[in-house]
């Protein structure tokens, strides 16, 4: 642990930075540190239970490559928060994106599927994983595009309060997947709490990483 008071000079960030106050609900405990960084090129970035402006979100990641953000919000300067779409929008150099909903926050919407894919550099991200995932989100429609993606590893995991109907929706989903013999697209790993041991077991196994 750094005691930053006692420090006098200012850091350049070049390798990896993570930040956690591991409370229970977001905290702008980032925002404390900016002035010790007089410039960060890092390229792997984790933020955990933190609360950043767009100009502290901006700062830190100009370079970032690998981003994950674990209920951590991006706030507009009149207070609005970035929903997860908005957040991807403001990362073109990005290749690994990691994120964990907040659900007190409603970063993903009803829109959210849709507004992502307009953005033009989605469809370059290596690796795209969503964590926490409400019902809210428009699985129909990400879904028909995953069916069209050979490029990302996609992983969604779901929230554990998402409803019966949505769980057996998403189940037919699954179960598309696994009985599908010859994919013309880059499998993804959908689950949530209550899948099947045997069918989580096989979307493991088509997505390709344990």
């Amino acid at each position: 642990m750094i005691d930053f008071s006692t420090i006098l000079c200012k850091f350049w960030l070049t390798e990896k930075f993570f930040m956690s106050t591991y409370y229970a609900q977001p905290s702008d405990h980032v925002s404390s540190k900016i002035p010790y960084f007089y410039r960060v090129d890092t390229k792997s970035i984790s933020f955990a239970d933190q609360i950043i402006s767009y100009n502290e979100f901006l700062f830190f990641t100009s370079n970032v490559e690998k981003l994950s953000l674990y209920k951590t919000i991006v706030k507009n300067e009149d207070a609005t928060i970035f929903p997860l779409e908005k957040i991807i929008e403001l990362l073109p150099a990005i290749k690994d994106f990691y994120f964990y909903d907040n659900p007190g926050f409603k970063l993903i919407t009803k829109n959210t599927a849709k507004e992502l894919l307009k953005i033009p550099h989605f469809s370059t991200i290596e690796e795209f994983y969503m964590y926490f995932v409400p019902e809210i989100f428009d699985i129909e429609t990400f879904y028909a595009y995953i069916k069209t993606n050979k490029y990302t590893k996609i992983k969604v995991e779901f929230s554990d309060k998402i409803s019966e109907d949505y769980k057996i929706r998403v189940e037919q989903i699954i179960d598309e997947i696994i009985g599908t013999e010859n994919h013309e697209y880059n499998v993804p790993r959908i689950v949530f709490q209550g899948l099947a041991e045997e069918k989580m077991h096989k979307m493991r196994s088509l997505f390709g990483y344990f």
